[in-house]
């Protein structure tokens, strides 16, 4: 995902935070283009304000034509969307989830079966390097 520097904003498929020092003029600039058919917004997610994550609305909208866009006034610019985002958890950088204790338990189930294999197999090879040893003795 990238960033849209180019103004007047292109037209295509974006996603934005909207803060609410913002809102008035991004109820606007929304009002204006969409009576005019330049904008068509898809989703819209509202998050109130939690630890350390202020109040704002994720955005997802499409502009068919130019459109000023004004960073000081609706804040930051608007990221290009892909056809992958779909929600604001599609742009997110995210730890990948905690597996489950039964999923835990199978990975660990399979690393010890690994483990035993391998001591298994060097066992086996210490028994056979043993034998040939002492049939080369002996041999002698």
């Amino acid at each position: 995902m990238a960033i849209e520097r180019r103004r007047p904003l292109p037209p295509g498929r974006y996603w934005a935070d909207i803060f609410p020092q913002n809102r008035v003029m991004w109820d606007a600039w929304v009002k204006l283009a969409g009576e005019s058919g330049a904008l068509h917004g898809e989703v819209s997610e509202h998050f109130d304000a939690t630890d350390g994550a202020p109040e704002h609305d994720f955005v997802i909208f499409v502009t068919n034509r130019e459109l000023a866009w004004s960073d000081s006034d609706m804040g930051f610019a608007p990221n290009v969307a892909g056809s992958d985002v779909h929600s604001s958890n599609d742009t997110a950088q995210k730890p990948p989830p905690i597996p489950s204790a039964v999923d835990q338990i199978s990975s660990g189930i399979d690393s010890l079966k690994s483990a035993v294999a391998v001591g298994v197999g060097v066992a086996v090879a210490a028994v056979v390097v043993v034998l040939l040893a002492s049939l080369v003795r002996k041999k002698r």
